[in-house]
This record gives C-alpha cells, sequence and structure tokens, in this order.
C-alpha cells in the first residue's frame, strides 16, 4: 500500500507541474469561418484571417473581437494576413490564378483596396511576411519552372515579382502549402527562409538580401505529390525548425519535425508530436529563458519547451495555425472560426516526473 500511495504522489505531482507550462482560454470568436492565417502584432493587437473573405482582429487582448468581411467576392479564402497597427493590415487570398490577391485593410475607414492580382492563369499565392513596416515578401507555387516570389518595398502598396534569373530552378510541382501562413521566416532583416513542397520537393530557398537573389538548399522532410514542408520558424538565422508531413496520411506519426543549427546544412529530427498526421502550422520563440515551440494541425495542438523531449497537448480540435509573442502570449485558430489564447506559465516541462 505505501508502494502504491507514493506512485499515486508521484503521478499527481507530475500532473500539477505539467499542467502549469500554459493557460488556454477560449476566446469568443465573430465567426464560424475556417482561420488559417494569423499574426500577433504585440501582446493587445492580433490579426487572424480565414475563408469567406474574413478577417478577425482584436486590439484588447482578445477580450473583444471584430470581424471584416470583403463582400464583393465573399469566395475568396484569405490564408494569410499581416497587422501593422490595430487598424491596419496587409490581408493575402489564396486560389489558382486571379483567385490569388493582395489586399490592404483599413477597418478605421472599412475600406479594402487590392494591390495585386495574380497574373499567372496557374499561379497560387501560399504566403506572406514583412521586415518591417515597408519591406516584405510573398510567396506562391512555381511558375514557368521558377519559384514564385514577390518583393514589396513600401509596405504592401505594389509588389514586384523576382525575376527567374536571380532565382533557383523549381522542382516538377514544387510549390507551398497554403495550411498557415508560416512557411516564411524572416529571422534577420534582408534573410528570408521558404519551406517548399508538393511533387517530391521539401527544400529551402534562402536570400540574405531581401529577395534581390536566391539559394536553394534540400532537407530530410518526408517528400510526395502531397508532402513536404508546411512550416518555417527560426530563433535566428542560423537555429530553427521546419514543420510539415505527408496531407495524404493523416492518421500516421511520420517525422513531422527538424531542427537545423547552421540555417540548413545539417539537421537533427525532433521526437514526434503527440498528435498523428502533418503538421499545419507552428510558433517558435524565446519566454524568459525558455525556448517554446507549439505545432498544429488537424489533429490538434501541442507545445513543449524541450525540443520535443516532452510534448504537453493543448487541444485535439482542428487548428491550422498558431503564433506567439516574447511575453508569453500567444494564439491559435482554426476550424469553425476557433480560437485560443494560450498563456504561457513559467514552469519548466523538465521539472515533470516521467
Amino acid at each position: 500500500m505505501k508502494t502504491i500511495l507514493t506512485l499515486l504522489v508521484c503521478w499527481f505531482t507530475c500532473l500539477t507541474i505539467q499542467g502549469q507550462i500554459h493557460d488556454i482560454t477560449v476566446q469568443s470568436s465573430p465567426t464560424d469561418q475556417l482561420l488559417i492565417g494569423l499574426h500577433i502584432l504585440d501582446e493587445q493587437t492580433v490579426w487572424a484571417s480565414g475563408t469567406g473573405a474574413t478577417v478577425v482582429f482584436t486590439s484588447d487582448g482578445g477580450q473583444s473581437w471584430n470581424k471584416a468581411t470583403w463582400d464583393n467576392d465573399p469566395k475568396l479564402q484569405f490564408r494569410d494576413i499581416h497587422g501593422f497597427n490595430a487598424n491596419q493590415a496587409v490581408v493575402l487570398s489564396s486560389g489558382t490564378g486571379a483567385e490569388s490577391r493582395i489586399y490592404q485593410l483599413d477597418t478605421s475607414q472599412n475600406t479594402w483596396l487590392e494591390v495585386y492580382r495574380m497574373p499567372h492563369e496557374t499561379g497560387f499565392l501560399d504566403a506572406l511576411a514583412f521586415w518591417d513596416a515597408s519591406q516584405g515578401i510573398a510567396y506562391g507555387d512555381a511558375v514557368s519552372g521558377k519559384p514564385f516570389i514577390l518583393i514589396t518595398t513600401d509596405g504592401g502598396q505594389n509588389w514586384l515579382e523576382v525575376p527567374g534569373a536571380s532565382l533557383p530552378d523549381a522542382g516538377p510541382g514544387e510549390g507551398g502549402f497554403a495550411s498557415s501562413g508560416t512557411n516564411i521566416a524572416l529571422p534577420e532583416l534582408g534573410v528570408a527562409i521558404i519551406g517548399t513542397g508538393a511533387g517530391g520537393n521539401a527544400r529551402l530557398l534562402i536570400t540574405q538580401d531581401f529577395g534581390k537573389t536566391w539559394s536553394a538548399k534540400e532537407t530530410p522532410m518526408v517528400k510526395g505529390e502531397a508532402a513536404g514542408i508546411t512550416s518555417v520558424r527560426m530563433l535566428d538565422a542560423q537555429r530553427g525548425i521546419i514543420a510539415g508531413g505527408d496531407l495524404g496520411q493523416m492518421n500516421s506519426y511520420l517525422d513531422q519535425l527538424y531542427l537545423t543549427q547552421d540555417q540548413g546544412e545539417t539537421w537533427t529530427k525532433i521526437n514526434p508530436s503527440r498528435t498523428p498526421g502533418p503538421i499545419y502550422g507552428s510558433a517558435l520563440t524565446r519566454i524568459g529563458q525558455s525556448e517554446v515551440l507549439i505545432t498544429t494541425g488537424p489533429k490538434g495542438a501541442q507545445v513543449t519547451e524541450d525540443w520535443g523531449r516532452t510534448w504537453q497537448p493543448i487541444s485535439d480540435q482542428n487548428l491550422w495555425s498558431t503564433d506567439l509573442h516574447p511575453s508569453g502570449v500567444g494564439y491559435l485558430v482554426g476550424q469553425k472560426g476557433m480560437i485560443l489564447k494560450w498563456t504561457y506559465l513559467p514552469q519548466k516541462l523538465s521539472a515533470a516526473f516521467y
């Protein structure tokens, strides 16, 4: 009996310490659309976007959420978003050909300005990101045998296609997955790292000069017609992760995560997360002394602060994207307008008993 009681005490201690890594709050969402794009600007200001030409946003740390929709074309899928302040954002629409667009949104004036429309019939935009208030980048599936990359230097008002001569050749069917808006990482000013997939490809496209020139690196991520890298997250220009999997294998535990400490020259496999299937989105940042990684996908979301040695579940819901702020606040979004607020509680997972 004494042995049993001792085991029970250890078991409850494990549960108590593990449970202290985070607090999760279900937000009151103003939409039931699938939310895919997500950007935390600061502790108070968060933007998300999704199907039905829908954008949702908060400027009070999630106490209340508002909605804006582009009613002129409600079939558009807004799969990525970048907020500049509490009122203004750049929104990316994903779709074949002319359905791929970029809009500037000002919620204070309720205005939508279309600033880019895909001119290629087979083009498909996947994601966008900004280094600062002026300089940004967008990525799409390959066109005419070259990766498709756009650059802006005026806050998204104008976008220019990077010429093919500055790009490596694309692999057959190479593109990106518009599943979370996280397949572009901008770890330092001027540096961009893009993760690719599909058609048997899973590469990194890298620029060190704001997109003027590009190189490509192979990765060990699983490859296939509907497999590859869905998410790239970097702590700095050298150290970060790639996440992904095979979108046709929703119930398998394929290798989903890899760590690099030299900008993709070498890779270390991270232990699989607790949920099966591909990872759609991820977030990685330093919170105090901890390096916290969250992954999301159709089978749920989980968190680790020891590079996958231990994982703690966050939710079993269908969640597509996540973002983290160094202050210790994070958000996760997904199906049926779900928005979760994640708050870090500084207790090491490694302190738990296993």
